[in-house]
């Protein structure tokens, strides 16, 4: 019994296979997997309004036609602001031929959803075809301030500007947390100034309006990270969340209070004072358990306040207690190295955010900002002219700091590398910032699938 016939060949460039296929005849340009017509226009979901980042579209020309085509080079193949083509495409196409029509869509700011249009031109020789093109464009990416006080502000237009939004009064206290993740925003909160102050979270789509979270009682809020869940580090227990609305908190009997949590693609590490440091081991909405493992991997040294995470396994933590004290892992916690300098009264490493392949450190005492990329070897980096920075986060690619001068209003400020610093927002009067977190959009990973002719197996 023979076996079965060989995969066609589905190179763009190749002609068509000469396999019995039932198919139509004459000129088709396919996109996701359907032929475009008058009722099937070329539709997709683009990145967000006024996003720095495009996003690349390919649909296939196929000639089935029974000749070949040449094309009108007087005729643009598109012509809508917005749509680029990659690449020309060819001078004209043998019959039995397909090739690739590859464009770049860049969506341009507006308030709310929107949809771009444009008109896909195959421009034949006497008899061109046209496509309608319909791109999808969601609302711009937002990005979030909190800080004591109730002070609140977000930014719709990649952190150019800044609208004030003050929180409500019984969201005034000493500590925040705020991180974006799973498709919404998570804060984290203490009901009041004390350390031991009751928990509060709550959770929005946009970071216009938070709803409360589900929780039980937990006191003294720490940092939030997200990941496949969000965990939070308190003064008396760790907290995890699949979607930021059920909140599950996991009594702590560890010797010292976590502070901090970072995740690091695979697992959540936790930091605290006495230089604690633990390690989680299992995920529970992937594992189907009702609680996170833990393993203690260290504990002894300075007192960890802060911790960022890269994807593969690197973390640096950071502290002190009168001196700049930092530890870091390549391994995922399994073993961790310690550096400390500049000692000096009061001295300590205050925030740190994970940047590129960077890691990015503010810090009481002088000098005020580092860089180092491997947490062993560090630069001393300027210090901004509008004021002493203290690194607040980033979001979608850009970091953000508050920078202050006594006797002035704190300044908003971005910068992609820490060095040239751009004032973005000036504070009301007596308010700080402590916290940023941003919305991310990713170009969508390869090309759009199932661009074959109709009835063409992929």
């Amino acid at each position: 019994m023979p076996g079965p016939a060989p995969a066609p060949d589905l190179d763009p460039a190749a002609p068509w296979p000469d396999i019995d296929v039932p198919h139509g005849d004459g000129v088709t340009v396919v996109y996701d997997g359907a032929a475009l017509g008058p009722q099937t226009p070329l539709r997709f979901t683009g990145p967000p309004a006024g996003h720095q980042m495009g996003m690349d579209v390919a649909a296939t020309l196929w000639n089935r036609s029974g000749a070949d085509l040449a094309f009108d080079d007087s005729i643009p193949w598109l012509d809508s602001p917005g749509f680029t083509l990659l690449e020309q495409p060819p001078d004209g196409l043998a019959d039995g031929a397909s090739a690739q029509i590859r464009f770049r869509f860049r969506a341009a700011w507006s308030p709310g959803p929107d949809v771009e249009y444009a008109v896909l031109t195959v421009p034949i020789e006497g008899s061109p075809m046209q496509f309608d093109v319909q791109a999808q464009v969601p609302r711009p990416l937002a990005a979030v301030v909190i800080g004591p006080g109730g002070y609140r502000a977000r930014s719709d237009d990649g952190g150019s500007t800044w609208t004030d939004l003050p929180l409500p009064d019984q969201e005034a206290s000493a500590r925040h947390s705020l991180v974006w993740g799973n498709g919404v925003f998570l804060h984290a909160w203490s009901d009041g100034p004390e350390a031991d102050a009751p928990s509060r979270f709550a959770l929005s789509d946009d970071g216009l309006t938070f709803v409360p979270s589900s929780f039980g009682p937990t006191t003294g809020v720490g940092g939030c990270t997200p990941g496949i869940l969000f965990v939070c580090a308190h003064q008396d227990a760790i907290s995890w969340s699949t979607t930021g609305a059920l909140i599950v908190h996991e009594p702590d009997e560890g010797a010292s209070p976590l502070l901090a949590a970072g995740f690091n693609g695979g697992s959540y590490i936790a930091v605290g004072l006495g230089g604690r440091r633990a390690t989680s081991l299992n995920m529970p909405w992937i594992d189907a358990m009702d609680e996170l493992w833990w393993r203690e991997e260290v504990s002894g040294g300075d007192d960890l306040v802060a911790i960022a995470c890269q994807p593969g396994g690197r973390c640096l933590a950071v502290g002190g207690n009168d001196r700049h004290w930092a530890t870091v892992t390549t391994d995922a916690g399994a073993t961790w190295t310690d550096t400390a300098f500049d000692a000096q009264p009061g001295a300590r490493l205050t925030e740190v955010v994970s940047q590129g392949q960077s890691f990015f450190v503010s810090a009481a005492g002088e000098p005020s900002l580092y860089r180092t990329d491997d947490g062993i070897d560090w630069q001393a980096l300027p210090e901004p002219v509008a004021g002493r920075p203290r690194l607040l986060g980033e979001a979608d690619g850009t970091m953000y700091a508050e920078l202050f001068e006594e006797g002035a209003p704190a300044t908003l400020a971005r910068s992609m590398d820490g060095v040239a610093w751009q004032p973005v927002h000036t504070l009301p009067d007596g308010m700080r910032a402590e916290t940023v977190a941003g919305e991310r959009w990713d170009q969508p990973a390869g090309e759009p699938p199932g661009n074959e002719p109709p009835g063409m197996d992929p």
